[in-house]
């Protein structure tokens, strides 16, 4: 115990003067970079650049007593086969829409029997491919037209369908300089139509009326629409032919350019509808004369089917009068550089019959008028240095035609063909007896429409 006390006191001391322990307690601190994951979504705005609005428009009037409005230049067949009516017969559509039985507006020989039967069996409702059929309303007048039964082209008897060409008053001053122009239309072929093998809707024209039957558009052109077999549409294109740019006879799904006709472009491409509205757009841009640079597009129900940028509607009228002129005279030049007739002009006339003109030479000099008697070197030569006996019995001066007579006129410059108006046309054809209609037949147009729009 003594000791265990010793010990303690020693110890007392000691901590006394030691000096201080320090303790330093480390602390490890982590530090970490938290990423927030940030989700950026991206807004596209597009900027919808309103189309030039055009230069002057025309639509169809909801009222049509008549046919005032189109405007018609023409009316070149089938006047019999259209009427003006309000609503389409109810067994013509296969939309459930409540159509009553039309009213005459324009009166034709058929206006009162338009009652159609549908012998279609089929449960199949036909819609449109592309886009939504236009909208209907039994208020709005629309043409009826009528294709009897047997009818084809119209220089076949009877006739079907029609023909007229027109130009809205509005349009009148303005188409002349128009570069582009679009035709808008609606279609209704009823539930139980026979599309046989093809027939002809409208388009626009220019140049002279009749740019169709084939006619070699040379001065011309027209755009109308076909149908085909089972309703397959096209482009139906009159223009010169063998100036076009091989790709537009390469125009998917089929083109067929080898008709002495039109131009089947884009066959296939889209198909009417049976039993509903089908419209038609066509844009149609002319091209620079001579160079296949023109466009068009055809959409159907808002949806655009076909284009091409590379159609010559029109020649350069002034380059053709051109080649024309010089190929006249280049031959003109040849006659009078020709060994025979050196020096010796043609005599357009053809001298009367005499007996110094007889035999195989002399008959053919007085065939062609030509002085073949060389000039004499003087005019005292004696008569045996010129043999008279062969001259005809009258002659002309045989001096050299100077230069300025081989040097044909310079030609007025022609005026390229231009934008002339609408095409109404609509028959069952083809030529042939094949394309005739076998049965009495009806469609319905509305919603024409015709704007400038360069």
């Amino acid at each position: 115990m003594l000791y265990l006390f010793a010990f303690l006191s020693l110890l007392v001391p000691l901590s006394q003067c030691s000096p201080p322990i320090e303790v330093t307690y480390l602390t490890q601190t982590s530090t970490s970079d938290v990423l927030l994951q940030t989700t950026v979504t991206r807004t596209s705005t597009t900027t919808i650049v309103p189309s030039k609005p055009p230069i002057v428009a025309w639509s169809q009037p909801t009222s049509l007593p008549n046919l005032g409005s189109f405007g018609v230049v023409n009316y070149a067949d089938g006047k019999q086969n259209l009427a003006i009516v309000t609503g389409i017969p109810a067994s013509a559509s296969a939309l459930p829409t409540s159509i009553t039985t039309p009213t005459s507006l324009l009166s034709s020989d058929h206006a009162s029997s338009t009652s159609l039967k549908s012998n279609n069996t089929s449960t199949h409702t036909a819609l449109p491919s592309q886009g939504a059929p236009p909208t209907w309303s039994n208020t709005s007048a629309v043409l009826q037209l009528f294709y009897p039964s047997g009818s084809i082209n119209p220089g076949s008897k009877p006739v079907g369908g029609a023909d007229f060409y027109a130009l809205p008053p509005p349009l009148s001053s303005k188409i002349k300089n128009a570069s582009t122009v679009t035709l808008s239309y609606s279609v209704f072929f009823p539930i139980d139509f026979d599309w046989v093998l093809a027939g002809k809707l409208p388009g626009l024209y220019g140049g002279h009326q009749g740019c169709s039957g084939g006619d070699d558009a040379s001065d011309c052109f027209s755009t109308r629409m076909m149908w085909r077999q089972d309703g397959a549409g096209e482009l139906y294109l009159y223009a010169p032919r063998d100036l076009q740019d091989p790709s537009l006879c390469k125009t998917p799904p089929q083109s067929v350019c080898s008709s002495t006709y039109g131009l089947s472009i884009g066959r296939g491409s889209f198909h009417f509808t049976r039993g509903a509205w089908t419209h038609v757009s066509q844009t149609i841009t002319l091209n620079t004369p001579g160079i296949p640079n023109g466009r068009f597009t055809i959409s159907i129900n808002g949806v655009q089917i076909l284009s091409s940028n590379k159609v010559l509607y029109r020649d350069d009228p002034n380059a053709t009068e051109g080649k024309a002129n010089n190929d006249a005279a280049v031959w003109s030049d040849t006659l009078y550089r020709s060994p025979l007739v050196e020096s010796y002009p043609i005599r357009l006339e053809v001298p009367p019959a005499s007996n110094e003109n007889s035999g195989l030479l002399g008959s053919v000099v007085a065939i062609l008028g030509l002085d073949l008697d060389p000039p004499s070197s003087s005019s005292s030569s004696s008569p045996s240095s010129s043999p008279s006996s062969s001259k005809p019995t009258h002659t002309t001066s045989k001096s050299k035609p100077s230069s300025t007579s081989k040097t044909p006129s310079t030609p007025t410059p022609k005026v390229p063909i231009t934008f002339s108006g609408l095409f109404f046309s609509t028959f069952f054809g083809g030529h042939e007896s094949e394309y005739a209609t076998p049965k009495d037949q009806y469609t319905w147009f509305k919603d024409f429409a015709i704007s400038i729009d360069a």
